[in-house]
């Protein structure tokens, strides 16, 4: 929104790694002519390192199956798929013996709930952790965050904005104003940063809360995944 309000990317405030707010521009009348590929060369490092830190989260996964493997216990994960899972699963298991790298970058270049299931099968079948970890960056850190991040860039821009308000408004025309008057929040905070008096704005309050059961999620997750662990080693001796 930034970039096609002033035509260009603006500068970062007080710098790219603090990011507070953008400087200020003269506020561009017309179409914007700014470029994808500019506004997306200037999000690149941190897209990057965000899909990075998307790819360390998938080697628990991976190592818990290995260590199984290596263990000769079967994963239970894995002997329990029914439906979807279990023919995602036989059908990958052959071709991820042959093209194990092949296989991972594609299944992490799109989103998808499976790709944990190829996380389980690499350390079931005792993939290369490079192997492994390298697809996966590939995968997550290159194709699918390039992708996202242009959809993203496209879905942003001014024009697309107008149309998407124009169809909501169709349906409720009630909620244009409602929906302008947040938009114009967020703008407003790109330049002037967070007033620390100011209510956080809707979207600021739902994507806070997303963030929170993400977090969440995850917590609950591993401790699950420790406790289970714990109980089969418990009831082996």
């Amino acid at each position: 929104m930034a970039a096609n309000n002033c035509n260009k990317v603006p500068e970062f405030l007080p710098n790219r790694w603090t990011y507070e707010r953008f400087a200020e521009c003269e506020k561009f009348e017309g179409e914007p002519t700014v470029g994808i590929f500019t506004v997306y060369y200037a999000v690149m490092i941190e897209a990057f390192l965000w899909g990075l830190g998307t790819a360390i989260g998938e080697l628990p996964p991976y190592f818990v199956a290995k260590a199984a493997s290596m263990a000769g216990e079967k994963h239970e994960e894995l002997d329990e798929q029914e439906g979807l899972f279990k023919r995602a699963q036989e059908f990958i298991e052959p071709i991820l013996k042959k093209r194990a790298f092949l296989v991972v970058t594609i299944c992490a270049s799109i989103p998808n709930p499976l790709f944990d299931l190829a996380g389980l099968t690499c350390g079931h079948f005792q993939i290369a952790f490079w192997t492994f970890f390298g697809a996966t960056v590939i995968g997550k850190a290159i194709n699918k965050v390039s992708i996202q991040s242009f959809f993203v860039i496209m879905m942003f821009s001014n024009h697309i904005i107008e149309r998407l308000i124009g169809l909501v408004t169709t349906i409720a025309p009630s909620l244009e104003s409602f929906i302008r008057t947040e938009l114009a929040k967020q703008q407003k905070k790109l330049y002037e940063g967070q007033a620390t008096d100011e209510e956080p704005s809707l979207v600021a309050t739902l994507w806070g809360w997303v963030i929170a059961l993400m977090i969440g999620y995850f917590i609950y997750a591993f401790l699950n995944a420790i406790i289970q662990n714990k109980l089969k080693t418990d009831g082996k001796k």
